[in-house]
């Protein structure tokens, strides 16, 4: 009878605190940790995959038939490093890592694989999910019968027309195009539309408002199909002298950039991206007025997030351009009062205003900071004091046709791309109140941020009309956002802003992939003016500013960021030092992929200078792309950011 109380009692003690401790029993069972959406696939679909880890546990797809450790896994990722966050949903095919040694099997084609979380960068089996992928490899498509462009009468230098294309005998799923010239694809640019095909004829309506990059003089059109395209093209030629114009040398020039979303490890693919386009920026743009940071400045809002802020731009140099920086809704995200948040921004960006909304002119240019005064997802939340000031501030030494710069981190509704009502990314509290002001002042540019809408998106440039003025999409320097990704929840890789030039009579917003290191074609955006400088430009300090320069100049390639401190064990994948790749110029066809489409990480670019001809921003040299490499089982990785 005594050994039956005992045991009782044991187990009730053991009853009793079981509960206090689920986590271990969970993962003495070997409970779900990972999970993929569905068990069957088509080639080129995409593989979401959910998988809840620490430190360095990692995710990689395999074939069926492979042993972790012997053979390099295809794709992979950190499960909370590099931007990923435990037990958020990833899509494999398009996940941080690819190994290049493995080039058969980068676009995943029929067969059997694996999906396996794997533990503390080594190849320790936590889970794994078999998966089969089905599916005829799609065949290289043949080039289009024809390809025609037809002009909208726009002239000097405008791209505005359509441009018609005809299919050959069997019609492809798409069409790639390119700017380019009798050498072939213009140089230091993207591709300038995927469009898919609509059959026997497909129209492609140009948008407004670009250029044609100087020295084109035709389009490229490939056909599509997958991730292969036609070996030949059709052409279709520019009306003569298109690619011809002069702007001659700029008034002044300055970069916008948005949602860099420093985080507090040194080494994190953000603070990388934001640091390797400040170098960029130094080397294209020296003489450059500002950078200028359309909000979530700090991932978090924490203080250790804006101490690494501050320590980027002091690595950048004395040469790096004043930074700027307007408030966001990540910056509102930490620990204590709205007031506090605040505080802890301007003290974090070294801004000295006393409130969050101020304005400064920079050498005659005027720019205005808005911002959320509280924080209510997912509006900014205006009081009547600032309101009152912003009117003000805009009517203050106003000269008609001098453009006015205005920063605001959330957008206002059905205005551009990541702002429309299906989109769900907007968010100004007081929409008509702060509209009826912006519609005094056509005169005033407006940067819309916090949706990170990629600037190839359709509708990323309004120009100015009855209601509201100019407004321009920033997309982010962190990560990217589009139509596709906002239905999986799986974001983009890449880095995006503008560089901006002003003229006696327009400015030019450059669209550029700082992850590419090439200017985005669907992104030159041109918006006339009437610019009136004062001859004396007035001069204020900047609101943030290196305190202290390097005791030497980094003596890396154009935009390599800093070393990366977060790296694994010698056991298994392990951050590399980044390196650059040179690539010379080709007259081959761009090779197009599935994440290309119509609608980042250090980079070097090709060098723009305004030649003594005046023409625009001829582009030098070839140029780099930068990549991080990784170490995977003895191969190397190739990281797509």
């Amino acid at each position: 009878m005594k050994k039956l109380y005992q045991r009782l009692i044991i187990t009730a003690l053991l009853l009793a605190v079981l509960p206090v401790f689920p986590t271990f029993s969970v993962m003495a069972d070997g409970g779900e940790r990972l999970s993929v959406n569905k068990a069957t696939f088509e080639i080129g679909e995409p593989i979401l995959v959910t998988a809840t880890g620490a430190g360095a546990d990692w995710v990689g797809l395999y074939l069926a038939t492979d042993v972790p450790g012997q053979a390099p896994s295809i794709w992979w990722y950190y499960v909370a490093r590099d931007g990923h966050i435990s037990g958020d949903e990833v899509d494999l095919l398009n996940a941080t890592y690819v190994n290049t040694d493995r080039p058969e099997l980068i676009d995943v084609p029929a067969g059997e694989y694996k999906v396996i979380l794997l533990a503390n960068d080594g190849y320790a089996v936590i889970e794994e999910v078999a998966i089969t992928v089905k599916g005829d490899p799609p065949v290289v498509p043949k080039a289009p019968e024809s390809a025609v462009y037809t002009s909208a009468g726009a002239g000097e230098g405008r791209a505005d027309g359509t441009v018609t294309i005809t299919a050959g005998e069997v019609v492809p799923q798409a069409y790639a195009l390119w700017w380019a010239n009798a050498d072939g694809p213009m140089e230091g640019y993207t591709q300038l539309a995927k469009v898919k095909s609509d059959g026997t004829e497909t129209v492609y309506t140009l948008r407004p408002d670009t250029l044609v990059p100087v020295g084109a003089d035709r389009i490229l059109v490939y056909a599509v199909n997958g991730a292969l395209q036609s070996d030949t093209v059709a052409v279709a030629m520019l009306p003569e002298g298109a690619g011809d114009y002069e702007l001659g040398e700029p008034l002044y020039e300055l970069q916008v950039m948005s949602d860099i979303h420093i985080n507090e490890s040194a080494g994190h693919t953000y603070n990388r991206q934001f640091a390797a386009a400040l170098a960029e920026i130094q080397r294209l743009s020296p003489d450059s007025l500002g950078v200028f940071l359309n909000g979530d400045i700090a991932d978090h809002g924490a203080q250790a997030e804006y101490d690494q802020y501050m320590s980027i731009l002091r690595a950048a140099g004395d040469k790096c351009p004043p930074v700027y920086a307007a408030i966001g809704n990540h910056d509102f995200f930490s620990a204590g009062t709205d007031a506090e948040r605040i505080e802890r921004f301007l003290k974090g960006t070294g801004n000295d205003s006393e409130t969050i909304y101020f304005d400064r002119w920079i050498d005659g240019v005027h720019f205005v900071f808005l911002g959320s005064e509280w924080h209510q997802s997912p509006n900014a939340q205006f009081s009547d004091e600032q309101l009152s000031w912003l009117e003000a501030t805009l009517a203050e030494d106003k000269v008609e046709g001098r453009p006015i710069y205005v920063f605001l981190h959330e957008g206002i509704l059905d205005t551009v791309a990541g702002t429309f009502g299906y989109q769900g990314w907007h968010g100004v509290a007081r929409p008509d109140e702060l509209k009826a002001i912006l519609s005094q002042h056509k005169e005033v540019v407006l940067f819309s941020g916090h949706s990170h809408w990629v600037l190839e998106s359709e509708k990323s440039f309004k120009p100015a009309d009855d209601k509201l003025p100019a407004v321009l999409n920033t997309a982010s320097c962190a990560y990217l956002w589009d139509d596709a990704a906002n239905l999986t929840n799986v974001g983009i890789n890449g880095s995006q802003g503008y560089y901006i030039y002003a003229y006696e009579d327009r400015v030019l917003f450059r669209g550029r992939s700082f992850s590419e290191g090439k200017w985005i074609s669907s992104a030159q955006f041109v918006m006339a003016c009437d610019i009136d400088m004062p001859k004396v430009p007035e001069e204020t300090e900047p609101v943030t500013e290196p305190t202290t320069a390097p005791e030497t100049a980094p003596e890396t390639a154009p935009g390599t960021p800093a070393e990366s401190t977060d790296v694994g064990t010698s056991t298994g994948p392990v951050v590399t030092e980044p390196v650059s790749s040179e690539s010379a110029p080709v007259t081959t066809a761009p090779q197009a992929t599935e994440a290309e489409s119509a609608d980042g990480t250090g980079c070097a670019s090709a060098v723009t200078a305004f030649g003594a001809a005046g023409t625009l921003l001829s582009l030098a040299g070839a140029a780099y792309v930068l990549r991080w490499t990784k170490q995977h089982n003895g191969k190397s990785a190739t990281a797509i950011e």
